[in-house]
């Protein structure tokens, strides 16, 4: 619980591991700490509009929160969060290709970030690459066992694997850490 409001990126490794714990409050705790220490990992610039920029995705103004993110990401761009948050945004706006680059951006500051390897499979999943959209789910599972998007993105993949549809963005399950 305290380093969920004291702790450091550095920190994170550590907490990370405990999102695999056989109790699941304890793995529920971890889970609150890693998003409470990513979300405030930048400058205080950063930090500030981060809020902003998550609270334009959920109303659904995905150009301004782009713009947000693209002016925080050029202040800090060692703020994984950020192209992570991007990476949502552009997703959500129907920008693929920019929302894979945002989680590989992501996952080269943060490689334990789960949720951008949950979006890389989403975006994969919309080009039609749905093995390499599975291992990507797999590989966030591997991190954080319990994460619900990458298990109903697995799900859904593996539903309609003959089905030559793209998965649609409806399976994204929008919440206050935009998946």
């Amino acid at each position: 619980m305290c380093l969920s409001l004291t702790g450091t990126m550095h920190e994170s490794a550590p907490i990370v591991r405990k999102l695999g714990d056989t109790d699941p409050m304890v793995a529920t705790f971890a889970e609150h700490a890693i998003w409470s220490i990513w979300f405030r990992a930048g400058d205080r610039f950063a930090n500030n509009n981060l809020g902003l920029a998550v609270e334009q995705v959920m109303q659904d103004a995905y150009a301004s929160a782009i713009r947000t993110l693209d002016a925080i990401v050029s202040s800090s761009p060692g703020f994984a969060e950020a192209y992570h948050q991007r990476a949502a945004a552009r997703y959500l706006a129907g920008h693929v290709s920019l929302a894979m680059q945002d989680c590989k951006a992501t996952l080269k500051l943060n490689p334990q970030h789960f949720s951008a390897m949950t979006f890389q499979g989403h975006c994969n999943a919309i080009r039609g690459h749905r093995g390499q959209a599975v291992a990507m789910y797999e590989e966030a599972l591997r991190i954080h066992p319990r994460y619900e998007p990458a298990h109903r993105a697995i799900a859904y993949v593996r539903g309609t694997a003959d089905s030559a549809t793209p998965l649609p963005y409806h399976i994204l399950q929008r919440g206050s850490n935009l998946s």
